[in-house]
């Protein structure tokens, strides 16, 4: 605006063709800060666009920071509920060990069992077939 009012100043004072290239530096100069002011909207804009970038970035950076640890914390967890099933699982394989020597101590002695009454009814039977035998040689000496 300052270099209007001079150009104006010097207008009257001037020859025509100075005027002339005074007019032309004078259109010239307003070109530049047309330009320059486009730059610096231009600069503006980028530099809005820039900081809503960084903060989407950050946004994002920070949800991931959050799953991250939210899946960490279930990782967790699963790891405490998996040390929880290797106890249990220890715990019934103990159980099923104590419980298949209690079956195989009970077998033995049901066998031992089987064994004896098998025995004793073959006793039985042996001295059955005396008696019927004494019985007969009794009924026959009569």
């Amino acid at each position: 605006m300052h270099l209007q009012h001079v150009c104006e100043l010097l207008r009257d004072k001037v020859s025509p063709d100075l005027n002339y290239c005074i007019a032309n530096i004078s259109q010239s100069l307003n070109y530049v800060v047309f330009q320059i002011n486009q730059l610096r909207e231009q600069r503006d804009r980028a530099e809005k666009d820039n900081k809503e970038e960084k903060e989407l970035h950050e946004r994002e950076v920070s949800d991931y920071k959050m799953k991250v640890h939210s899946l960490e914390s279930e990782v967790e967890k699963l790891q405490v509920r998996l040390e929880k099933a290797y106890t249990e699982k220890d715990k019934l394989e103990a159980k099923l060990e104590n419980s298949q020597s209690e079956l195989g101590k009970a077998k033995a002695e049901l066998e031992k069992v089987h064994g004896d009454s098998s025995y004793r009814y073959s006793d039985y039977n042996d001295w059955r077939q005396k008696l019927t035998k004494a019985e007969l040689d009794i009924d026959r000496l009569r």
